[in-house]
């Protein structure tokens, strides 16, 4: 009956035009027999969340689907197939293909089918009991995850991955235990890591199952339509912007039995293992729904007023209580007319600009900010005009919650010391604890260490060592800590003061990096062995050499001071970043930067060569990076 179809629904049936006789067929399925009322009331969830959902079709999407197929990691062989179909079908831009509402496409056999088999997999699963309707609706039932093409077979997914649940299946089997039995295939299976095709529109599951190609976003795509399959819930969570370095990210999580969201990365690591958030800090977290958010500056927003694009998406829920202690901050706004703007927002930088991530509604020129993260500068702004207009001075939340603003103190001037332009990268100290050794035998079976390398090094930069104990040896070797992999990016030896060379060996039968590359010039390439432990890379010289000097480059991003480079300074004062001056290093190291405004945030670009640099305080004498 009509009467008893809820009103959004039937604002949707309504929207549907000619398609609305398919999405009635869905409700008459369910709605005879009282036994099918939860499937009805799961019709009814996704067809009144279909407005807003849509997919892209075209010509040019189909040409372009054949580089998707032939891409691979030889960057330059890319270049040339990407370079000549785009000479025959001009270049790939979503602006360029038609777009396809569910609402008004979607077949009453495909929403059906769906509909079933998810039940299916939802009430044979013994962690069945763990999971409500409610977060089976959002975990399991939706057909899509992002603007793909609806091609979701969920029966023939099923088929081809069931087996994965044999050893795990039991009456006490959690959804979580599942989730990393099916993970672990995914991750045998391999994957391309490039992120070379983000300009295409979502894959389809049949395009991720073929090619299994892409960034963090298609690991997560691929690993959402497998795992619902099987009746395991999953979502996708995402950080807009780092808080401390540029760029976003997008990873798994599944719902364990007592409700919590486990995270995991598809295809690359399960439940329990450390994500990247020991070195990289998201600024706020949201979760991809199928249910449109009430709440979300999308629907909250008059229709006449702009926003950041980010915050179009009515699809996305604000999730940063369940990963880090949330901070809330009211403020003042220093700058701007705010009378017409109703929203400011929170910005993280990206090594460039300033992004928006997340928003508050401005009342009487304040505005409330919540579930904002310790530990990373942001700045308040507005949107105007397409452009992010600052609304205050950059600001750290303490430990205490407590906002200290950087601003730049003119009247206190400092002289800084500045030894990169950048962090320390994650693999800093990976040489710590390894050692160069010598040897008559090549598979070094009687050994003399020659030096052991600091359990306090960090370097990215040349290091030189002077043997104070030679010795005269046929094989030399570097070797590296426990769990290194022996990863080392350049390596020289030398006899007085001659450089000697020899043949490049290594314990590894597979190298993930190869050996030449501690000889090709390339501070950016190294060695890395694929053993985790006991990874070396070493030399055979034919004959005793009595080598004096070693000289060698840790695995670096080339983000430290170099002599000879040009570098200039800035501070940011008055919403504008402000240039100190231009110097070239007169060593390598580190800068001098005389009589520079304390208190402010400062940037270090390399005006010779680089793109990686990041924001810094300076505190004690030695940058503080944000």
């Amino acid at each position: 009956s009509c009467g008893q179809i809820p009103p959004d629904v039937k604002k949707a049936l309504k929207a549907a035009g000619e398609n609305r006789h398919e999405l009635e067929k869905v409700i008459g399925r369910y709605n005879l027999d009282p036994a099918d009322s939860m499937k009805l009331r799961a019709a009814y969830f996704l067809i009144d969340n279909l407005p807003g959902k849509f997919y892209y079709e075209g010509e040019l999407l189909d040409a372009y689907s054949q580089y998707v197929k032939l891409i691979s990691a030889d960057q330059a062989r890319n270049k040339i197939i990407l370079d000549s179909i785009s000479g025959i079908y001009g270049p790939m831009s979503v602006s360029r293909l038609e777009i396809k509402e569910d609402l008004k496409e979607l077949k009453a056999e495909f929403l059906i089918n769906n509909i079933d088999m998810a039940f299916k997999v939802w009430q044979e699963q013994p962690w069945r009991k763990d999971i409500s309707f409610e977060q089976f609706c959002e975990y399991i039932l939706p057909y899509r995850v992002g603007n793909e093409r609806p091609e979701y077979d969920r029966a023939m997914i099923f088929r081809q991955y069931e087996h994965l649940l044999d050893k795990v299946l039991s009456p006490t089997c959690t959804s979580v235990a599942a989730c990393s039995a099916v993970n672990d295939e995914l991750i045998r299976n391999g994957w391309l890591q490039t992120s070379e095709l983000s300009s295409f529109p979502d894959f389809t599951v049949n395009d991720l199952l073929e090619n299994r190609k892409g960034s963090c976003h298609e690991m997560v795509g691929l690993t959402i339509y497998i795992m619902r399959a099987l009746g395991i819930p999953v979502a996708s969570d995402f950080t807009p912007q780092w808080g401390n370095r540029s760029l976003g990210h997008e990873w798994n999580v599944v719902l364990d039995k007592n409700g919590r969201n486990e995270v995991f990365m598809g295809v690359n690591s399960n439940p329990g293992v450390k994500h990247l958030f020991d070195y990289k800090k998201p600024s706020v977290i949201y979760r991809k729904t199928y249910a449109r958010q009430t709440q979300s500056l999308a629907l909250k927003k008059r229709k006449n007023i702009e926003v950041p694009p980010f915050f179009g998406d009515q699809f996305m829920i604000n999730v940063s209580e369940e990963y880090h202690n949330n901070h809330e901050i009211i403020m003042s706004l220093e700058r701007g007319n705010t009378k017409g703007n109703r929203y400011a927002y929170i910005c993280v930088f990206n090594n460039i600009d300033w992004v928006p991530v997340s928003w508050g509604k401005i009342l009487h020129n304040e505005v409330k900010f919540t579930k904002l993260s310790g530990n990373i500068v942001y700045l308040p702004s507005y949107y105007i005009q397409g452009k992010v207009i600052p609304a205050g001075a950059p600001f750290k939340i303490a430990p205490d919650g407590n906002t200290l603003f950087l601003k730049a103190e003119k009247s206190c001037l400092n002289n800084l010391v500045l030894v990169r332009k950048y962090p320390f990268p994650w693999f800093a100290g990976n040489m710590a604890g390894g050692k160069f050794q010598g040897s008559d035998f090549s598979d070094f079976r009687n050994l003399t260490d020659l030096y052991k390398i600091s359990e306090n090094d960090s370097s990215t930069i040349w290091q030189e060592i002077l043997l104070k104990s030679p010795g005269s040896f046929r094989y030399y070797r570097y070797l590296g800590p426990g769990g290194s992999r022996g990863i080392i990016a350049e390596l020289e030896y030398y006899s007085g003061s001659a450089r000697v060379r020899g043949t490049l060996i290594t314990g590894s039968k597979l190298e993930f990096k190869p050996k030449e590359n501690i000889e090709d010039g390339n501070i950016l390439t190294y060695f890395e062995s694929n053993k985790v432990d006991g990874g070396w890379v070493g030399t055979d010289f034919g004959k005793k050499v009595r080598i004096t000097r070693i000289r060698y480059m840790p695995r670096t991003d080339d983000n430290s001071v170099v002599k000879g480079e040009m570098y200039e300074l800035v501070y940011w004062d008055n919403d504008q970043w402000i240039s100190t001056g231009i110097q070239t290093a007169e060593r390598d190291n580190y800068l001098m930067y005389r009589d520079i405004p304390s208190g402010a945030l400062y940037l270090l670009h390399n005006l010779t060569k680089g793109k990686e640099e990041r924001i810094f305080t300076y505190e004690n004498g030695k940058q503080v990076w944000w």
